[in-house]
């Protein structure tokens, strides 16, 4: 919704439980973040990147809804889930206090095998992408996914994690579920470091990436089940 020239805000419909339930909200009765709470988070960041593949064109909008203006250095292009990148260019962009604008650029790529993305984390942008393909249909590369450096801040913990190949979800966990986490079930790009902070938290996490596609596991039982 937010990529649209148009809109009077959106409605969050339940916040969170009134009861112990299984529902549809994003925080629970006991106040635990639901893994639809860093989703959801993400969608309404004060800065934000959309990026989507059209046709022939790939349109990025970029969305500024604090009160200062910024410059922003844009990567974009098309990058495979191993990282290659191809038809990258650059921008310098001025983005407006409270604005809202696009562009559009060209990039070919196979869209089974990666995404088109576009970043300015610089000016405070996280990077974004727009995967094309069925989802059904993918096969990510085998990832490593690795914890690169934890380190204390006050009473929070600072934890870097890296991936060799693009992971579409990544998940840190402890023990206690009720932690709250700067970002959480997040995707990584190929050797792009991800920092989070984890609140009031002495533990060191694991680290958890998804990584089997309904394309994987067919490929995997395809001899045993019939689909």
């Amino acid at each position: 919704m937010r990529r649209k020239s148009y809109g009077a805000g959106d409605l969050i419909w339940m916040y969170n439980d009134c009861w112990p339930e299984t529902g549809w909200t994003i925080i629970d009765y006991y106040l635990t973040r639901k893994v639809s709470f860093y989703f959801l988070k993400r969608a309404f960041k004060t800065k934000k990147l959309i990026v989507r593949k059209l046709g022939n064109e790939t349109e990025v909008t970029v969305i500024n809804e604090t009160p200062e203006a910024v410059t922003a250095e844009l990567t974009y292009g098309y990058m495979g889930f191993d990282g290659k990148t191809a038809g990258v260019q650059t921008k310098s962009l001025a983005v407006a206090a409270h604005s809202w604008q696009q562009f559009t650029f060209d990039a070919k790529g196979d869209a089974q095998s990666g995404l088109w993305f576009a970043a300015a984390e610089e000016a405070g942008f996280e990077m974004a992408d727009s995967l094309r393909g069925y989802y059904r249909s993918y096969v990510f590369p085998e990832a490593c996914v690795q914890v690169k450096e934890v380190r204390k801040d006050g009473g929070d913990l600072l934890v870097t994690v890296v991936s060799n190949v693009y992971v579409p979800v990544t998940a840190l966990t402890v023990s206690d579920d009720r932690t709250h986490f700067s970002d959480n079930y997040f995707k990584l790009y190929p050797g792009r470091e991800k920092t989070v902070r984890i609140i009031g938290c002495s533990e060191d996490p694991q680290v958890q990436a998804v990584k089997m596609t309904p394309g994987e596991i067919r490929e995997q039982y395809e001899d045993k089940v019939e689909f």
